[in-house]
């Protein structure tokens, strides 16, 4: 659609894309289109955006170092061939960013929920260039701090303290008998299949636990059929009769924001996650129907 009507970036896509370049560079774009460059750099940037400018234009202003060190700063751009070859790419690169509107005063949980189906993914592209990480090592304490905002803030749920490093990423009790729900996290670039080292990773969780876990929840950036198998499995051998469940980080995130439309509850029941199998939007839909 963009293309159809000339649009080359949305507003925030542009506006992210000018957060990258220096004041001298905002300096060069302003100068070069009669515009006043005095300003502190978000009122600059504000300038270029609300005056329309196209960013091939602006880009186009700049040299060809400039538009090198551009290249350089965002995370996975190549810095190689002409001039023009360069501004399609960074406009490109820009073009297909996710960017939702997150202030920077945003706490940090907060910040990494919002993100959470990119830092599941491990999407370093779109994490980097919107400064959710600095670094790669980064995205899985990020994941699980997301998860815990997510259950702990938008579900209104009681985070469990576990003692040790060795257990899963979280915990809440529920129902009348106060029985755990935990959960773990597997961030990957690709589709998520349960390899046998998870399945005796979790097992161990699951027996190590102070009382019994009703569900055991992987949260995953999507889940291959496959991965079906060694939940049934794992839900067999843990001598507890665990429900073994695997949601897509999407599909937990719109559970979050579902819910509350559909009750008004001021918690979240987790018996519509305390299923063995894998949770589907269709599937979900269809318990929340039940339980909420």
């Amino acid at each position: 659609m963009r293309r159809v009507l000339g649009i080359e970036l949305s507003s925030h896509a542009w506006g992210k894309l000018l957060s990258n370049l220096t004041a001298a560079q905002l300096a060069t774009i302003l100068r070069a289109e009669g515009m006043p460059e005095s300003g502190k750099k978000e009122a600059r940037i504000e300038r270029v955006v609300l005056a329309g400018v196209k960013p091939s234009t602006a880009l186009a202003r700049l040299s060809k170092e400039d538009l090198y060190h551009l290249c350089t700063s965002v995370p996975g751009l190549k810095v190689s061939g002409s001039k023009p070859t360069k501004i399609k790419r960074i406009i490109r690169h820009f073009a297909n960013l996710v960017i939702r509107d997150v202030a920077e005063e945003t706490p940090p949980g907060e910040r990494y929920y919002q993100y959470l189906v990119e830092l599941a993914a491990r999407d370093r592209a779109n994490l980097l260039t919107n400064r959710i990480i600095t670094k790669d090592r980064e995205i899985e304490g990020a994941f699980e701090e997301g998860t815990r905002f997510l259950f702990g803030e938008k579900l209104g749920l009681e985070l469990q303290h576990m003692e040790g490093t060795d257990h899963a990423d979280g915990c809440i009790a529920f129902g009348k008998t106060n029985e755990l729900l935990l959960w773990d996290n597997k961030s990957k670039e690709t589709v998520y299949a349960f390899p046998p080292s998870h399945l005796r990773q979790f097992k161990r969780y699951i027996r190590d636990a102070e009382k019994r876990v009703s569900c055991f929840l992987i949260i995953v950036p999507a889940v291959a059929d496959e991965a079906l198998a060694n939940a049934l499995r794992l839900k067999s051998e843990c001598g507890s009769d665990t429900d073994v469940a695997l949601i897509s980080a999407e599909d937990l995130v719109w559970v979050a924001e579902e819910w509350r439309a559909r009750s008004s509850r001021e918690s979240f029941n987790p018996e519509v996650l305390n299923a063995t199998g894998i949770l589907t939007r269709t599937v979900l839909d269809q318990r929340m129907r039940l339980f909420l």
